[in-house]
């Protein structure tokens, strides 16, 4: 019989039709032939919502985020599009004299050590990304995702971070502008064998007007390759 498995985690793309044996039903169990099922929800949109409060010294923390994911899988389509859309805010500060701590506080963002994607440029601070993306499935073993990035500040009272670290790359005062620049990003995913994932990523940076008074405001272009193995 046919059986939709899966032996990573990822979009719909990493699920395989596969042939295996019918399960002989053993003392006072029933064989079931299942004709649908339904999907779970989740696995087509997600909406995230994130609270931060408390303090840090004397002043108090008043943060959040708010991240969603929307995509549809046209599977009778040739590469199995994926369409999505993702969309992402995470709090900045206002005016640090007469307001709470508003920078969000990511805590353990998911980095190139998790995952073999680029490490991203942006930290997830003071930060609204518009990020398209479309998954296909080149063979059944053969993944890819082409995505584009569009960044802004959330907050123009407050500077721009780096990934993980927490550090301050530009100040509030480095600019007026919202604007941050705009990426590109490619991955292509093979599984060669059961438990086995390579893959290799591409992303360039194009700075937007934030950055047009920096001393270096070169657009960074990154690239590697990971290796995965899932047990």
């Amino acid at each position: 019989m046919k059986a939709l498995r899966f032996a990573e985690f990822g979009s719909p793309s990493v699920l395989r039709i596969e042939e295996v044996p019918i399960p002989e039903p053993g003392e006072g169990e029933a064989l079931v032939r299942v004709k649908a099922a339904a999907i779970n929800p989740s696995d087509i949109g997600n909406v995230a919502g994130r609270y931060q409060c408390g303090s840090f010294g004397s002043a108090s923390i008043r943060a959040w985020s708010v991240s969603t994911e929307t995509g549809f899988t046209f599977d009778r389509i040739r590469f199995h599009p994926r369409p999505l859309l993702r969309a992402d805010v995470y709090s900045g500060d206002g005016n640090p004299a007469t307001q709470p701590l508003g920078t969000f506080n990511p805590l353990f963002p998911r980095g190139a050590y998790f995952t073999p994607k680029v490490f991203p440029f942006l930290g997830p601070q003071n930060l609204i990304d518009l990020h398209p993306v479309v998954r296909f499935q080149l063979k059944s073993n053969v993944t890819g995702a082409f995505a584009w990035d569009w960044y802004w500040r959330e907050s123009t009272h407050d500077g721009i971070y780096a990934f993980g670290s927490d550090a301050l790359i530009d100040p509030a005062s480095a600019s007026h502008a919202r604007y941050l620049g705009n990426q590109g990003d490619l991955e292509i995913r093979w599984a060669p064998v059961r438990h086995i994932i390579l893959a290799f990523n591409f992303a360039g940076f194009m700075p937007g007007t934030f950055f047009n008074t920096a001393t270096y405001n070169a657009a960074p272009v990154a690239a590697n390759v990971g290796f995965t193995f899932r047990f």
